[in-house]
C-alpha cells in the first residue's frame, strides 16, 4: 500500500530541515532522474545536479534552522505499472513573509524496496499567494 502522506511528508521535511543529506536518501541515483524548478529553466539532470539544485537554496549535509516553512496540500497519488504519480499543490513561506505557492508532480520509482523520486515538476501561481486563497 502507498502512503502518499508519509512519501511526501519526508519530501517535505527535507525542505524545512535544509537537509542537504536528505537529497540522496529520496531521489534516484541516476543520469536519468529529471527535476524543473519553480524556480529556474530549463531541465536538472542526474543526481549530482539536483543535489547541487539544492544546495544554492542554502541546503547543507544534516540541515540547518531557519523560519520558512513548507507544506504539500491537495496530495493525489495514481499508481501504474511500474511508477506512482503524486500531484499536489506545495507552499512555501519565508520567513518575511512571503508566500509562494504551486502546483507539483512526483515520480516515484521502487528499487531496493524504497520509492524513490525519479522525476520532479514545479510550477508557481505567481509571484505570492492571494489573501483570499
Amino acid at each position: 500500500m502507498f502512503d502518499v502522506e508519509k512519501v511526501v511528508g519526508e519530501w517535505v521535511e527535507m525542505w524545512n530541515q535544509y537537509d542537504l543529506s536528505q537529497v540522496d536518501d529520496l531521489f534516484l541515483d541516476s543520469d536519468d532522474l529529471t527535476y524543473f524548478s519553480s524556480d529556474r529553466e530549463g531541465v536538472i539532470k542526474g543526481l549530482d545536479a539536483v543535489r547541487e539544485h539544492h544546495r544554492r537554496f542554502g541546503f547543507v549535509p544534516g540541515g540547518k534552522k531557519h523560519g520558512n516553512k513548507l507544506w504539500a496540500e491537495k496530495l493525489e497519488a495514481f499508481p501504474m505499472d511500474s511508477v506512482i504519480i503524486v500531484t499536489g499543490i506545495w507552499h512555501f513561506r519565508q520567513v518575511m513573509g512571503r508566500h509562494q505557492w504551486g502546483p507539483f508532480t512526483f515520480i516515484y520509482v521502487r528499487r531496493d524496496e524504497r520509492l524513490l523520486l525519479a522525476h520532479a515538476s514545479f510550477a508557481k501561481y505567481g509571484d505570492e499567494m492571494p489573501s483570499k486563497v
